[in-house]
């Protein structure tokens, strides 16, 4: 991997948000024409600025100045970044319709990540199975956690109970937590918390969309 040698640098948040998006992008090309791609091609089929791609990528891999990246190479080292350390294995919280869905959702694996099993305090929901994967009552989180090793909590209950589970993730052990509750949560400072709510990236999208059709030259100028 001469050409891709990973520098030694710290990844900035932004560019780790970035760094799926190339992912995605890099695995859907093939052929032997895209054995090796440039940060401008990648710049213009994303819509972002090729300085940007470029310092993104000087976090990940060496490119060569007129000659880019060895695609195959680039795609290991984004990869070995968002899957790296111990903190592959999840456990999903509140097996409701969202939860469910996130039991089953096969795009984890891209990134390192899996699912080990979910937990749910309805006694009608604990005790199946979801996508082959086992939902426990809630009293069993500290010791499948403990027993497994899971680091990260995907927490999809509603806003009124997030706090609580919250609360018993840290406990357990958990020390990553991605919200899908629409809820702040309090959590210790060893214990990283993400954010996900649909309704704002709606609601951002929705704002985008007019920001750029208000700076859009009316038909016939």
């Amino acid at each position: 991997m001469e050409d891709n040698r990973r520098p030694r640098c710290p990844i900035p948040r932004t560019t780790m948000e970035r760094l799926p998006g190339y992912l995605n992008f890099l695995r859907m090309q093939t052929g032997p024409d895209c054995e090796r791609i440039s940060s401008a091609a990648i710049a213009q089929e994303m819509n972002l600025s090729a300085i940007t791609v470029r310092k993104d990528l000087a976090c990940v891999a060496s490119g060569r100045p007129r000659v880019g990246y060895l695609r195959g190479e680039l795609i290991e080292r984004i990869a070995q970044v968002l899957g790296s350390g111990e903190c592959n294995s999840a456990v999903v919280v509140g097996v409701g319709n969202l939860g469910h869905a996130l039991m089953c959702y096969k795009g984890f694996s891209n990134y390192g990540m899996r699912v080990l099993a979910g937990f749910d305090i309805d006694r009608r929901i604990a005790g199946a199975e979801v996508d082959g994967k086992a939902v426990y009552p809630m009293e069993e989180l500290a010791p499948f956690v403990q027993r497994t090793g899971a680091r990260i909590g995907i927490l999809a209950v509603p806003a009124s109970g997030a706090q609580a589970v919250c609360d018993q993730m840290v406990d357990a052990g958990i020390r990553g937590i991605l919200n899908f509750a629409p809820a702040h949560l309090r959590a210790p400072a060893d214990v990283l918390v993400r954010h996900e709510d649909f309704a704002v990236s709606l609601a951002l999208l929705a704002a985008g969309m007019e920001s750029r059709a208000d700076s859009l030259p009316e038909k016939g100028e």
